[in-house]
């Protein structure tokens, strides 16, 4: 490899060959070779496993934060109609 620009927050999984010229993106994780003049990029969608703190930290100080949210969020009245604000609408 003579010239090759990564990313500060690119993880290189060894084995792998970074050709001359090639570019990592930014947070990509380079598990294969990638070859002269490429970009090597990751793009997975974000997952959101609901409840997940509450189930795998319980009595954390981020599990009783969030029962506390979920308790105001379920206690939290509902909202109104709003009135009409427009004379023709009253």
């Amino acid at each position: 490899m003579t010239t090759c620009a990564s990313a500060r927050t690119t993880r290189l999984i060894a084995p792998v060959t970074i050709g001359d010229g090639a570019y990592t993106g930014a947070g990509a994780t380079v598990r294969r070779d990638v070859p002269s003049g490429a970009l090597a990029r990751n793009h997975v969608p974000q997952q959101v496993v609901d409840g997940w703190v509450v189930s795998r930290r319980p009595g954390s100080a981020s599990a009783k934060a969030a029962q506390a949210a979920s308790a105001d969020a379920e206690s939290a009245p509902s909202p109104e109609a709003e009135p009409p604000t427009h004379p023709d609408e009253r």
